[in-house]
């Protein structure tokens, strides 16, 4: 009898509770077993909770239904499966004897009978004509799984009877005796091997079902796990992004400390230099000062009759000009010292500014699928707008005010996807993608891809190749694209290019060979006149 592959450790035969094997085990809504006695007590608690994950045992509604503790255990399903695993364990480890001869070691059990035989009797039991058919097993290669699977039990009945029929009215297995005697009126009894097939048929469909289940839960796990980390991710990017922030914002304070700083410093310095020269000023006039109060002095104490008509008209004379020449120097003007004017609203808008610098977001599933997206090149035609951290590119005019060329912000890497999602088109159309081979930075750029001579730019029925066309039909993949259509383009490490669609790679254009360094090119125009740039994909 085929069985489902099961590896069964000793340790899961046992409850965590008592740590004996299970007797009578119970299924608690979690899914883990316990056996019924230490149920019993578990549920006499006032925890009821269970013992491996604390998951409630029972719910509020059957802690009031009136229900004993009893009832409630037995509510519970009963792991038959396990129940008949331990009780194969049980076997196993016992020694048994022939159940022919005396005192002589069993070697083998037959599946259908149940019974145990040294080599001799095995050996007779296959031979003879009731039981030639029976599947006889050794005991040394026996195992719980197998025996658990494979074993039989009486009919309750008549315990010398293997039960061959299923009653579905009674849910029992009895003997043929008994189903044409007791069960004979009860309805639908089946052959017990159909029932037991349509059984393991209906644990198989729950199997797949678990299975299935357990693989999407693992997949959201997987999601989980990658969103922990992504949120890791993002906090140590958004610390280093602060970071850098105030890194600016202390370097710009330092840099007008400093600004200020030699102000301040260049202010004290020709103030000083200021104060300085009258200083000197008046040093030189302290100077000849002194040497006219001695030159007077001196003359005082030692006058002559010359010196009153002689020298002391001249003397007058001289003294009165130095003090009128000192006079003119009284008025000299001295700055009072350097005062720093802050403007206090200005201070409190910086300040402002400052407490409002930044906002901390949690992204939306959104944010992240353009979290990573690349960003547009300032250079692009006049008649297109960008948004959104420019991955986001709009065509504002016309039928008549020609199309608008966009490109990658940066060059295009080896095996990377460089796409664009179609958000607002007018009707079925097709989009013109390619590569640009000069620096964006330096272009003049035309009214379309058409005529720019450093590109390819891929149409519906060929491209254009540096201004050179060729019909081909790689472009008409492109074609008819609805809303939320995607549009790239890469190139491999051959140096050709790729046109991608909704994802595949419609091939290679056979343009001639691109340069080391290029940039993803896009045409908008009257019907599809907005795009948004995707997360840079690795094709390698």
């Amino acid at each position: 009898m085929a069985t489902a592959s099961l590896s069964v450790q000793a340790d899961e035969m046992e409850c965590s509770v008592c740590h004996e094997h299970f007797k009578e085990p119970k299924v608690l809504p979690c899914g883990h077993v316990l056996c019924r006695h230490c149920l019993l007590s578990w549920l006499q608690s006032q925890v009821a909770l269970c013992p491996l994950c604390r998951c409630p045992i029972v719910d509020t509604n059957n802690r009031k239904s009136g229900k004993s503790v009893a009832d409630i255990a037995d509510s519970f399903l009963t792991d038959r499966a396990m129940a008949a695993l331990v009780e194969a364990h049980r076997l196993l480890s016992e020694q048994h004897v022939c159940c022919v001869c005396d005192n002589v070691a069993a070697v083998s059990m037959c599946m259908d009978c149940g019974d145990m035989f040294c080599q001799h009797c095995s050996n007779v039991h296959k031979k003879q004509s009731a039981t030639k058919l029976h599947s006889v097993e050794q005991l040394s290669s026996l195992t719980e799984k197998k025996l658990a699977a494979n074993h039989r039990r009486a009919c309750h009945v008549h315990p010398d009877k293997l039960p061959e029929v299923f009653c579905p009215s009674h849910g029992a297995s009895v003997c043929l005796r008994c189903a044409t005697t007791v069960h004979r009126q009860c309805p639908d009894v089946k052959d017990l091997e159909e029932r037991v097939r349509v059984a393991r048929d209906t644990l198989h469909e729950l199997t797949v079902i678990l299975t299935a289940r357990d693989t999407e839960v693992g997949r959201d796990i997987t999601r989980l796990d990658q969103q922990l980390t992504d949120i890791d991710r993002h906090t140590l990017a958004a610390i280093a992004e602060l970071a850098a922030t105030f890194d600016r914002i202390e370097a710009a304070v330092k840099a007008s400390r400093r600004r200020l700083n030699d102000l301040i410093v260049k202010a004290s310095s020709d103030e000083k230099r200021s104060v300085s020269d009258v200083k000197n000023i008046r040093l030189d006039q302290r100077g000849k000062l002194t040497s006219h109060k001695r030159l007077v002095a001196r003359s005082e104490a030692i006058i002559t009759r010359d010196d009153v008509t002689d020298m002391t008209p001249e003397m007058e004379t001289l003294v009165k000009d130095l003090d009128r020449s000192i006079t003119s120097h009284a008025n000299v003007k001295v700055a009072p010292g350097i005062h720093l004017v802050i403007d206090p609203e200005e201070l409190t808008r910086i300040e402002k500014a400052l407490s409002e610098l930044g906002k901390v977001k949690v992204m939306s599933a959104d944010d992240e699928a353009t979290a990573g997206a690349f960003r547009f090149h300032d250079n692009h035609e006049k008649m297109v707008v960008l948004s959104n951290d420019k991955q986001t590119a709009a065509h504002r005019g016309g039928f008549l005010d020609g199309d608008g060329i966009v490109m990658s912000c940066d060059p295009m890497e080896v095996n990377k996807l460089y796409e664009v999602q179609l958000t607002k088109i007018e009707e079925a159309c097709a989009v013109c993608v390619g590569v640009v081979t000069s620096s964006p930075d330096s272009l003049t750029l035309p009214d379309g891809a058409w005529g720019l001579e450093s590109a390819v730019a891929v149409y519906r029925d060929g491209f254009y190749d540096h201004g050179d066309w060729t019909s081909n039909s790689i472009g008409q993949a492109g074609t008819n694209l609805k809303a939320d259509s995607r549009v790239g383009v890469s190139f491999d490490s051959s140096r050709r290019l790729h046109l991608h669609v909704n994802g595949d790679d419609q091939g290679v254009v056979p343009c001639r060979s691109l340069p080391d360094t290029c940039w993803a090119l896009w045409e908008l125009n009257c019907t599809c006149s907005a795009i948004k740039s995707l997360p840079v994909a690795n094709l390698s």
